[in-house]
């Protein structure tokens, strides 16, 4: 006789992990969309450490707005857009063919939809939330000798994918695409190309990581608090009373124990031993997440790597788009710029100014903001 599954356990903590992120991202989907402001300044990713960026292809894109039109429901790609989890690029052709063929993009569809439906969410859901750069945005000057060589290849297939490849490596973003070429671009001929399609599955991850890390870090700032506010009470108390407070501090941790080893508190110590296990849950998972998301980013050459073959205009040039592209606010100053790039890479702040105002991928959304 075959063993029975294990009964389901209320207080498994992955359990609970997953059922809160269930919520999350319900709510996070009827969430009201968040549109740019007039100047085009995106609202700030300010919970996260840093956004994750993804390139989109011009079939990916479509063929997520047509099944967002027969669902009649946003998409995993647009709450997370929303939601600034991740920050979705797309070079300035992408947004041109969509709208030239909307009408084919909508009528080829698994089941086809409405060419005005498809249109009106296209403008009202996806347009306000991608970050359009220039076709030039990114020169080939920025890129290492093998990433020249692979859009080489690509260039023998007949494909306007150029400006998307460029821009997927430049900001180091998971590239949406089915077009195993512009892949290989990306990624390498030597990748699995296999683990690229499953880009929802990737993008899933990387919102899951991105709500886990929000509910990490509310947490310790809870815990930091509270720590804070002990902290300025006992030192308060040892101004007023001097070492007496120490003492009294003593007494009342001890009677604060004996008061949580009594055996009527038994489920008290049980429900704090469950929240550990949950917290521990949640990092592991947190963390597992992370990393299957970023395994579906592409390899990139350090600057090391990258100077050796690039001008250091190219190279300091490429690292500003990096690390904007990342930046939780959005939007920085030529000087916050570089005092983030100055970390790997030695820079002075007038020569980041002067990159972004020679480069077509940066724009200055209001005066000495970029």
């Amino acid at each position: 006789m075959p063993d029975l599954p294990a009964p389901y356990n209320p207080r498994d903590p992955a359990h609970a992990v997953q059922v809160m992120l269930s919520g999350t991202h319900g709510r996070s989907a009827l969430a009201p969309l968040a549109w740019p402001s007039e100047e085009g300044v995106f609202p700030a990713a300010s919970f996260l450490r840093k956004p994750r960026p993804v390139v989109g292809d011009t079939r990916c894109l479509a063929e997520d707005i047509a099944y967002a039109c027969r669902e009649n429901r946003r998409t995993v790609l647009v709450t997370a857009a929303n939601e600034q989890i991740i920050r979705l690029f797309c070079s300035a052709h992408v947004v041109g063919e969509i709208f030239k063929n909307h009408a084919i993009w909508s009528s080829e569809a698994k089941r086809p939809v409405p060419s005005e439906e498809f249109l009106r969410r296209y403008i009202t859901e996806y347009l306000p939330l991608m970050r359009v750069v220039p076709d030039d945005g990114v020169p080939e000057s920025w890129l290492s000798p093998s990433e020249r060589a692979r859009l080489a290849m690509l260039a023998l297939s007949n494909t306007n994918d150029f400006p998307s490849v460029k821009l997927a490596l430049a900001v180091r973003g998971l590239y949406l695409s089915k077009d195993k070429r512009a892949l290989r671009a990306v990624y390498g001929a030597e990748s699995e190309l296999a683990e690229h399609a499953e880009w929802l599955e990737r993008l899933r991850a990387g919102g899951n990581a991105a709500e886990l890390e929000r509910f990490m870090d509310t947490t310790s700032r809870f815990t930091a608090l509270s720590g804070y506010g002990i902290f300025k009470g006992a030192q308060r108390a040892y101004e007023a009373i001097g070492p007496l407070s120490i003492l009294l501090g003593a007494l009342g941790a001890y009677g604060a124990w004996q008061w949580l080893s009594d055996p009527s508190r038994q489920s008290l110590r049980d429900g704090f031993g469950r929240f550990v296990e949950f917290c521990a849950e949640l990092m592991m998972q947190q963390h597992a997440y992370e990393q299957q998301f970023d395994a579906a980013l592409p390899a990139v050459p350090t600057h090391r790597q990258l100077a050796a073959h690039a001008s250091a205009d190219d190279v300091l040039g490429r690292a500003c788009l990096h690390a904007l592209a990342r930046n939780p606010e959005g939007h920085l100053s030529a000087q916050e710029l570089a005092s983030r790039v100055r970390r790997e890479l030695p820079c002075a702040d007038s020569r980041v100014r002067a990159i972004m105002r020679e480069g077509a991928s940066f724009s200055e959304v209001y005066r000495g903001r970029w």
